[in-house]
């Protein structure tokens, strides 16, 4: 009984810790792109895709921010 009442609380324990790190390294960083993504599809083209990781993650929000620089550009162009 005692032996998996503290096996419980253990993977609980490293349950919590595996949420919390998929959280801060995946769910945060997706957010904060939709909500910039979002921004610039309204014309605030001056916000900025601020990844702090090096991995896929960062991959997306370097090609969204070319994506916002070519935006940028057909827009002046369209203006002229």
């Amino acid at each position: 009984m005692y032996f998996s009442a503290v096996f419980s609380v253990f993977f609980l324990l490293v349950l919590f810790a595996v949420d919390r790190f998929i959280v801060s390294s995946v769910v945060k960083p997706i957010e904060h792109i939709v909500d910039v993504a979002e921004d610039i599809s309204r014309g605030k083209l001056d916000r900025e895709f601020h990844v702090k990781t090096n991995d896929e993650i960062k991959m997306l929000a370097d090609a969204f921010d070319r994506m916002k620089v070519s935006l940028a550009k057909a827009m002046d162009i369209l203006r002229q």
